[in-house]
């Protein structure tokens, strides 16, 4: 079962809870999860929870793996304290959810997708509008994901969101509520008016953070919240705020990014930032980078690069201090490689004095969508101040070669370095604009290729194993570098 069951208990209507009670869920671990997001937890079978002493409960979470009898409704009820909050996760089964809603006077129902074991999605379905709008929070690039979540839109868009979200959960407050309230109602605050939201738990990994999708009623969407539950999240979601505060400052011409408009921590001890979007229902953003990419490059690289010492800068700092952390991880090859390719490319960017720039980071194509024409970017939690020219070029160009078009190492690196592809064409406009030359072009590629690697290593080291994605990512980047590093002779390969 998937961890990010957890991340549910953000669309609990109550956001402190005092003493809560995990039923039903088969895994130790699941239930430890929950704990570190509610507070006091304790954990029972779902045979056992009629034993448990009346009221005795602020938040009752349970996962029913067949649907629930009305006995069982009501041992959930009996054993919650009057005004606190319940969580159901049941199977879909939309005619005798009704029911079950009904006992538990007014819950809302959210469709949860595409499984138990892999969970992405928590959509309003009772909103048919804002069911489907809420699949803009998965933004695919590949052909056949783009057909899955044209299909489920259009299920939704016709009240039949729960053919595509098997389980369902439900959430209520019993007898009104009582206590601090939760997201919800600063939604509410923020926007002046009743909404929705749907919920992505996030992608799994080190890094896995929840996202909410702010919707008004009609299913136009408001805005994002990006919450941090653990440091390393809540990190992000700062520096975030940060970058956020900083664009409104700098000349983007017709680039479009979002609005800061609320940072803090919650009760419950989490981090959120709320931001404010143009984004619609089925955005889009090209594949293939175009003028308003290089407008958005090169407007970015003139209204924030300074001239540093680059041994001095934090920017070489950073690489410098993860490459020393992953010492003993990575293995005596590897670091030996990236080490030998930090040290040429540092000496080499040194050399020529290329001024440093804001840096996104993380710009992709699942970054971006248009807005009448007008390219939106956002997701700046990974963005860096001052860091390389060329990082975002080399990175789009990149990830959308290697996990849209799985293309092998030979054809990145045409598009990397040649005038075949449009991509070659659009990097070596970018290095233009920014002043720089062929001699310095592989040592900024070859810096990014440090940074990238690096990156992934650490979080790799955190989470434990290495997905699928992760392992090609790393493959192609280590093979382009160690071509660079054989073209110019740094070390025998």
């Amino acid at each position: 079962m998937d961890k990010g069951i957890g991340e549910l208990l953000h669309l609990l209507p109550g956001a402190h809870f005092e003493r809560g009670l995990v039923a039903g869920f088969p895994e130790e671990d699941m239930a430890e999860a929950m704990r570190r997001l509610a507070g006091v937890m304790e954990t029972v079978s779902l045979g056992k929870m009629a034993a448990c002493a009346k009221e005795a409960f602020d938040l009752v979470f349970c996962f029913f793996p067949a649907y629930p009898g009305f006995d069982q409704i009501q041992d959930v009820l009996r054993i919650t304290a009057p005004g606190g909050a319940i969580a159901i996760i049941m199977p879909t089964h939309f005619f005798r959810v009704v029911r079950t809603q009904r006992v538990m006077g007014g819950a809302s129902i959210y469709g949860l997708s595409p499984s138990l074991n892999d969970l992405r999605l928590a959509v309003p379905v009772e909103n048919w509008a804002c069911a489907a709008a809420s699949l803009a929070l998965y933004q695919p690039s590949r052909i056949l994901a783009k057909a899955r979540k044209y299909l489920a839109y259009c299920l939704s868009r016709l009240g039949l969101s729960t053919i595509w979200t098997p389980w369902l959960l439900l959430t209520a407050e019993k007898d009104g509520g009582k206590g601090q309230p939760g997201l919800h109602s600063l939604f509410q605050e923020i926007f002046g008016c009743d909404v929705e939201i749907g919920l992505f738990t996030g992608t799994p990994g080190y890094l896995r953070k929840s996202t909410m999708q702010i919707m008004n009623a009609s299913g136009s969407i408001l805005g994002y919240a990006k919450i941090g539950a653990n440091p390393q999240t809540q990190a992000i979601v700062s520096n975030e705020a940060v970058m956020l505060s900083r664009l409104p400052a700098l000349d983007l011409g017709d680039i479009l990014t979002p609005g800061l408009l609320f940072y803090g921590d919650t009760e419950g001890g989490n981090r959120i930032l709320i931001q404010s979007t143009q984004k619609e229902h089925m955005s889009s953003a090209p594949l293939i980078p175009d003028e308003r990419h290089f407008d958005f490059i090169s407007r970015l690289f003139r209204s924030t690069g300074k001239a540093e010492v680059f041994r001095e800068s934090a920017c070489f700092r950073e690489i410098a201090d993860r490459l020393a952390d992953l010492r003993e991880y990575a293995g005596e090859d590897r670091m030996k490689t990236l080490n030998d390719a930090f040290a040429w490319a540092s000496q080499t960017i040194d050399a020529a004095k290329i001024p440093l720039c804001l840096a996104h980071r993380d710009f992709t194509p699942w970054n971006t969508f248009l807005v009448k024409k007008k390219l939106y970017v956002f997701d700046w939690e990974f963005a860096r101040e001052p860091w390389i020219p060329l990082c975002d070029t080399f990175h789009f160009v990149l990830q959308k070669g290697i996990l849209v078009d799985h293309a092998d190492e030979g054809i990145l690196w045409k598009r990397l370095t040649g005038d075949a592809f449009k991509e070659g064409r659009f990097l070596k406009r970018c290095a233009a604009s920014a002043g720089i030359t062929e001699h310095v072009y592989p040592a900024l590629l070859t810096f990014y290729l440090v940074d990238v690697i690096t990156t992934y290593l650490f979080h790799h080291r955190e989470e434990g194993r290495i997905s699928r994605d992760g392992q090609e990512l790393l493959d192609r980047w280590e093979g382009l570098l160690a071509r660079i590093l054989k073209s110019n002779r740094i070390y025998a390969v």
